[in-house]
């Protein structure tokens, strides 16, 4: 008896982590081949390999001095090229050393996802003004990234003009732990509240590895070969990572460790574009803001972001700083209806025939029409 007792003792543990890996192993198979179903299926846009990288302070960034592509599953590929600090370039693109800079801070609209670079606003204002331009934009950036971006450049570049975005889901994309999406959270900077009061940063929560090859997967048949290779080549490895990860950062968050983020809307907008304000007075810069949003999906109804939107853009109108494009109402004129369905149809990407939406972003049409918005407030002031 007491032989059998220390039996089951022993072997209880083991038959219980055989329990557990066998169920872990079950839900990884099934985690792998929903991955591996959006990677063949999803018109969505994939990163090639290496232009995308864990940033200690901006959570995630492009790899400095790096090329790549955004895959679509209907072809073509949209080639992107960053220079030696992360902004989005277009090669060959050259003015003269004395013209004037500019800098743009915002998310993928900003950066111009599923566009070419040439054909962004950010270009289009550039080569308009003969001037040289940063592109700061990103995939999924928040006001915490714009304004470390901003600490970084203005005080040592002291551009001409910097041009800032304002979008109500930028806000949101300040106030929480993580951005991305189905199938991966990248921890980013935050605002939080210090005891004393005053907004602070906090900052990405933990290291992710971002460069799982799954875009090498792209473009090829299914077969069971191939899923086992993009199961234990991508999946599994960035499942695992990202499951050690989360597991660690939800027990610091249960013992207090880290900070939760502040949920005051307003206070963050006045903080961000306040602080981005006052740096550009005392460098010398002059400050613009060019307003993005997307229309409701009923004409008539106001949208989710509406509430907010008002209460900040009114703030945002009165700052001291240099200018306001409302670059949002320029989209919505030319719609017969401006409702989500027409700003759609308009202004996203299609591919294939009949033609799909492959991408929601702005497409070429509506970049020019930002530009001008943004080249009218721009020539208005001076």
């Amino acid at each position: 008896m007491l032989v059998g007792s220390i039996v089951k003792k022993v072997i209880y543990p083991f038959y219980i982590i055989f329990l557990v890996s066998i169920f872990y192993g079950a839900v990884t198979i099934y985690r792998s081949h929903e991955l591996y179903t959006y990677v063949k299926s999803s018109p969505n846009e994939l990163l090639t390999s290496g232009i995308l990288e864990y940033n200690p302070n901006l959570g995630y960034s492009a790899q400095p001095e790096s090329s790549g592509e955004m895959q679509f599953l209907l072809p073509p590929n949209i080639p992107v090229d960053y220079d030696a600090r992360m902004f989005r370039v277009v090669p060959g693109y050259t003015t003269d050393a004395d013209s004037p800079l500019m800098l743009f801070l915002g998310c993928s609209w900003t950066h111009g996802d599923a566009t070419r670079a040439e054909e962004t606003f950010a270009h289009r204002v550039g080569s308009h003004m003969d001037a040289r331009y940063f592109n700061a934009g990103y995939h999924a950036y928040g006001l915490s990234q714009m304004l470390l971006r901003a600490r970084e450049v203005i005080e040592t570049d002291r551009p001409d003009y910097v041009l800032v975005q304002y979008s109500p889901w930028l806000v949101d994309r300040s106030m929480r732990h993580f951005a991305g999406g189905r199938f991966l959270q990248r921890p980013i900077p935050y605002f939080t509240k210090a005891q004393e009061g005053k907004l602070e940063l906090a900052p990405p929560a933990f290291q992710v590895s971002h460069s799982p090859p799954i875009g090498s997967y792209r473009g090829y048949p299914k077969s069971l070969a191939d899923f086992a290779s993009f199961m234990l080549e991508a999946a599994l490895p960035f499942n695992l990572h990202q499951d050690l990860n989360l597991a660690r950062f939800n027990i610091r968050r249960l013992l207090g460790l880290i900070p939760e983020p502040h949920d005051d809307r307003l206070e963050i907008v006045r903080h961000v574009y306040g602080e981005i304000d006052s740096l550009c007075r005392l460098s010398g810069c002059k400050m613009l803001i060019y307003q993005l949003d997307r229309p409701s999906k009923t004409f008539g109804e106001p949208s989710w972001s509406s509430h907010f939107a008002e209460e900040e853009t009114l703030y945002l109108k009165s700052l001291s700083g240099w200018a306001y494009a409302d670059s949002y109402s320029a989209l919505l004129e030319p719609l017969e209806v401006p409702d989500d369905a027409s700003f759609v149809q308009e202004y996203a990407h299609y591919r294939g025939e009949p033609p799909r939406v492959v991408d929601r972003h702005p497409n070429a049409r509506a970049h020019g029409i930002i530009a001008a918005s943004i080249i009218e407030a721009l020539e208005k002031e001076n």
